[in-house]
């Protein structure tokens, strides 16, 4: 590296703000870290049309309110590998309130130290991988604590077999959206939030609320008049919230 090379003043100015803790209060050294991240963006936004200026305001009061509700006595200084991540990660997800606000609860609950033992710097990174909807998801899956996951599966007569959903919440309100839950759950699964227990055996299902779904009426009906495959079942399999799925669930979601 040429050990003439010189920070310019502008980012040095704002790296030092960021570490002068000592004169500098945690609201506002989140505050520094935010527009330092995605100030430039805003002077771009006609052209590159990435975030408005009031999405940025509106995280920096969502951060700052966050803050406020930590007791003093358990305010710390945000470990910077879970802020710089977590600042990273949050930029292509910016336009996703749902998001946004996981990204605000990760980066607070950072600064209180009842979260401390819980904050992983990967949570950042499968903040960035997850959707809305799979946020949504996974919280309707914490709320309501499913005993199973299903599996619809077509048979041909040669026994060749085809999961036409590999994993269905047959307890979600709308099955019609199995499609875009079972993207969803595989997403979650991907990312290690969710997995089917390790003793677990997959057994066959005679009734899932699921078969009374349009959705289901369906697929049997393509099914049928494809002729590939002459009957289908479901299968159900036990599966959890892993550990680090319960941290991360802790450290994100209200």
């Amino acid at each position: 590296m040429d050990s003439n090379f010189k920070i310019p003043d502008s980012v040095d100015n704002a790296i030092n703000n960021l570490s002068d803790k000592p004169t500098k209060t945690i609201g506002q050294m989140l505050s520094d870290a935010l527009y330092y991240k995605y100030g430039g963006i805003i002077y771009r936004a006609n052209e590159r049309r990435l975030i408005e200026a009031s999405i940025l305001k509106e995280l920096e009061y969502r951060l700052k309110d966050g803050l406020s509700r930590i007791p003093i006595n358990q305010l710390i200084a945000p470990d910077y590998q879970t802020l710089l991540l977590a600042l990273d990660s949050l930029e292509p997800c910016i336009n996703s309130k749902e998001l946004r606000d996981l990204f605000a609860n990760l980066i607070t609950r950072a600064c209180n130290s009842e979260y401390k033992a819980f904050i992983h710097p990967s949570f950042s990174i499968i903040l960035k991988q997850m959707s809305p909807y799979d946020a949504k998801i996974l919280q309707f899956y914490y709320d309501t604590a499913p005993s199973r996951l299903v599996t619809y599966t077509y048979i041909s007569e040669q026994k060749e077999r085809f999961d036409r959903l590999p994993y269905i919440l047959d307890t979600y309100p709308d099955l019609d959206e199995a499609e875009q839950v079972s993207i969803s759950l595989s997403s979650l699964m991907h990312c290690g939030i969710l997995s089917f227990h390790a003793d677990s055996i997959a057994y066959s299902l005679d009734d899932s609320p699921f078969t009374n779904s349009d959705f289901y009426k369906q697929c049997e009906m393509n099914r049928i008049n494809e002729g590939k495959y002459h009957l289908s079942k479901l299968t159900a399999q036990a599966c959890t919230i892993t550990p680090l799925g319960r941290a991360f669930i802790h450290a994100c979601f209200d």
